[in-house]
């Protein structure tokens, strides 16, 4: 534990998944559950996936800009 709390300490987070450290505890239909949250752009015509990511952050804001500007790239390079 003493490890732990130093890697903590040392990193500046606020939490640590021994099994994978890349995920966050995150509130999960009501429950907190160590998980990703994964962000989708989707084409309205065909209803393809046009981009994804995967973050570990606990919540949605700020995303959906991120999203815009790599969609935006996506059609500005293939259109």
């Amino acid at each position: 534990m003493q490890v732990i709390k130093q890697e903590l300490k040392e990193t500046g987070e606020k939490q640590l998944c021994v099994t994978n450290p890349d995920a966050k505890s995150m509130k999960n239909n009501g429950k907190h559950e160590v998980c990703f949250n994964v962000q989708t752009a989707v084409d309205s015509k065909y209803k393809l996936i046009v981009d994804c990511d995967t973050v570990n952050d606990v919540n949605d804001q700020g995303q959906l800009s991120k999203m815009v500007k790599k969609t935006k790239q996506v059609f500005h390079e293939h259109y």
